[in-house]
């Protein structure tokens, strides 16, 4: 009976460290939690940064691809960050488009790389250089 307790107490361990493990818990949110647009003013986000804010679309893209990983809406925002002329959302944009592994999306990844580049984001003009150089980017 002991070694059955003892089994039974380790199982209860390893679930209780799993339910703890920083992929199931709310830490991340708690980090991202300044991403978060409260739904009261979600409506007038998206309408300011359909209008052209990229400030606004810039903050959507964060708060889709941060908080709320929804990963179409993320790319619908950061396509809009980037061509309202956010550096930071051209270069988001460009790196998602990167993950599809296309020829086409890879041509187009690389312009809005290239531009964010241009504008002194440090992580385009880096990872421009791997792209240039025919280097396996992430």
């Amino acid at each position: 009976m002991t070694a059955w307790l003892r089994l039974l107490f380790l199982v209860g361990c390893v679930l209780l460290a799993a339910h703890r493990s920083p992929a199931n818990n709310d830490d991340w949110r708690m980090i991202n939690a300044k991403h978060q647009i409260p739904t009261h003013e979600l409506g007038a986000v998206k309408s300011a940064a359909l209008e052209g804010s990229a400030d606004a679309a810039q903050r959507l893209y964060k708060h889709y691809s941060m908080l709320s990983l929804d990963e179409a809406q993320a790319l619908f925002w950061a396509q809009i960050s980037a061509e309202n002329g956010n550096p930071q959302g051209q270069h988001a944009y460009g790196f998602m488009l990167l993950q599809k592994k296309d020829k086409e999306s890879t041509v187009r990844a690389t312009y809005w790389i290239r531009l964010a580049a241009g504008q002194g984001v440090s992580a385009s003009q880096e990872l421009l250089k791997s792209i240039e150089a025919g280097k396996s980017v992430p």
